[in-house]
């Protein structure tokens, strides 16, 4: 299926912030840096390693060891959520809280009834939560089913 993404955004880029900067995180890092649809404002991680390996891609983006410089940014739009699965629930509910959207990397929470919980906390708040499920769309995976 071909679509145009632009159809569904503003005329400027989302803005977004990263939580987390493990495997997935820097490959989310680097893959929104690339697209005109999206802006990384700011990325958080608790490793300076890592916070070190993101300044040297996107030289400029505010980097923190804390959510909550996050969460208190206006500007920021949407977090991408790639920390422990243990922590999912909550950081997205703090996210939410804060009036952002969220995009969570699998799985969404580790009890299905904290992802229900977000679930009702994104519709309470008119936000939307994603789960990052990358081999939906794998053609190996498609060939199994």
């Amino acid at each position: 299926m071909e679509y145009e993404i632009s159809a569904y955004l503003s005329d400027r880029p989302v803005r977004v912030g990263i939580i987390g900067c493990g495997y997935w995180g820097i490959n989310y890092v680097r893959l929104l840096n690339e697209l005109p649809e999206a802006k990384v404002l700011a990325v958080c991680d608790q490793r300076q390693e890592r916070l070190d390996e993101v300044a040297r891609r996107i030289p400029g983006v505010r980097l923190t060891t804390s959510l909550d410089v996050l969460l208190d940014d206006d500007r920021i739009e949407a977090i991408i959520i790639c920390t422990e699965a243990s922590t999912h629930f909550s950081v997205a509910s703090q996210c939410l809280r804060a009036g952002k959207h969220v995009l969570i990397e699998k799985p969404i929470t580790t009890l299905v009834s904290d992802a229900v919980e977000l679930g009702r906390l994104a519709e309470e708040r008119s936000l939307t939560i994603m789960v990052g499920h990358t081999f939906i769309y794998n053609g190996g995976i498609s060939a199994i089913e």
